[in-house]
């Protein structure tokens, strides 16, 4: 699950948007990287630094899923990659 944001919706994005990056920039990033190593990713991740992330981590594939929910932004990452 990520939260449901873009750069360009934050620029003209709506107070929840707003909201996410300033929680993401003075909170959940100082705190992540409090301890190292950390990929300091903070709160807001981008659908490619998540694949990113699941494709160092050996999943196959992420698929974003149809859910509607005004917050957050729903994922499926598939561990099993089918053999061609």
């Amino acid at each position: 699950m990520g939260r449901q944001s873009s750069r360009q919706e934050v620029q003209n994005g709506n107070e929840v948007e707003k909201i996410f990056h300033g929680f993401s920039v003075f909170h959940c990033l100082p705190v992540g990287m409090a301890e190292q190593p950390s990929a300091g990713t903070g709160t807001v991740m981008r659908a490619g630094t998540l694949r990113k992330y699941a494709d160092e981590a050996g999943f196959c594939d992420v698929e974003i899923l149809p859910i509607d929910n005004y917050f957050f932004r729903f994922y499926r990452l598939r561990p099993i990659c089918a053999v061609r």
